[in-house]
């Protein structure tokens, strides 16, 4: 390395200690302290969403749509609801996983189960497993894998958590721990966004989407009542809010979704195309079926978009075998 870029390097090396360091850090103390604001302001729209609704426009509704009609209506509003904040809950909820919380599993699990790792998977006769290729199962065969069969052959480690650190992980510097297949760090849920979660933000934002759509065509639908021109005000701030958030919904669900059946976080994406790091390794598979089934835990549609509480198939560890 010649003289003039040994000065550079030590040049970039100050900047990062002296600048970029501390702006992180400061970012991400931010973050922590908005977290828990951002969580109420989310639930306080919600009472007010409910308040007016109760309060003023189903006086309204059953006139312009009619029972069967509005009944109906009503059912639709209430299951969105309810998938708006259940998993908005467990996705803030939910620990996105990472090597520390594996650890304390294959500890509690040898303690209690006298085994250390999940057990093997019937790839051919378990009907949760039909319509998976062969090179998904070639990666599930490995969830029988503890952290401590990794180590001879992964030497990679995080230097903030002094952790085996395995493919697909990153270290949150908001939650100050490394998270398997994560995606981004979420101020609305208060949590890193990562494997164990990430079905639940997908449906969050899925269905807040819809929700939104849902509830500003119900104010369309009695605005020329004078119990919206006797209350404009606050309907008013509704319609705009849920109008606004539904076009920004829509290219955020896209996105969001797109990464999701195309395998790849918004880091990995991130640092392949935009940072364009050399010897990034692809661990998405070819077909959606598969990538949907290691965030879900299942591929068939109806599923997918259903609540659940279901086990996912794997621990976290498996793409590094």
């Amino acid at each position: 390395m010649s003289p003039t870029e040994s000065m550079i390097v030590e040049a970039g090396k100050k900047m990062w200690n002296w600048i970029v360091k501390p702006i992180g850090l400061f970012f991400a103390f931010c973050m922590r302290l908005a977290g828990p604001f951002f969580i109420f302001a989310f639930y306080y729209l919600i009472y007010l969403h409910i308040d007016v609704f109760l309060r003023l426009i189903i006086k309204v509704l059953y006139k312009r749509l009619g029972v069967s009609f509005g009944n109906l209506w009503l059912l639709v509003g209430a299951i969105l609801g309810f998938n708006v904040v259940f998993n908005h809950s467990m996705a803030a909820y939910v620990k996105a996983n990472g090597p520390t919380e594996v650890r304390l599993i294959e500890k509690l699990r040898l303690e209690y189960k006298h085994r250390q790792t999940k057990k093997d998977a019937d790839l051919e006769n378990n009907d949760r497993f039909a319509g998976l290729s062969q090179e998904i199962k070639k990666t599930l065969r490995y969830r029988s894998k503890s952290l401590d069969s990794l180590k001879p052959v992964w030497n990679r480690m995080c230097n903030k958590c002094n952790e085996l650190k395995p493919a697909r992980t990153h270290h949150c510097a908001v939650c100050g721990r490394c998270v398997f297949m994560m995606d981004h760090h979420c101020p609305w849920v208060n949590n890193c966004v990562g494997m164990e979660n990430y079905r639940y933000f997908l449906l969050f934002i899925f269905y807040l989407m819809i929700g939104s759509i849902w509830y500003g065509l119900t104010i369309v639908s009695i605005w020329d009542h004078h119990i919206y021109k006797d209350n404009k005000g606050e309907i008013s701030f509704l319609l705009i809010t849920n109008s606004s958030l539904s076009a920004m919904l829509v290219g955020f669900n896209f996105w969001n979704w797109y990464l999701a059946c195309s395998g790849i976080t918004t880091i990995e994406f991130m640092k392949k195309f935009h940072l364009r790091e050399e010897n990034v390794f692809d661990y998405s598979y070819n077909t959606i079926a598969d990538n949907l089934f290691v965030i879900f835990g299942t591929h068939k549609l109806i599923r997918v978009l259903s609540p659940s509480l279901r086990a996912l198939p794997m621990t976290g560890i498996e793409f590094s075998f």
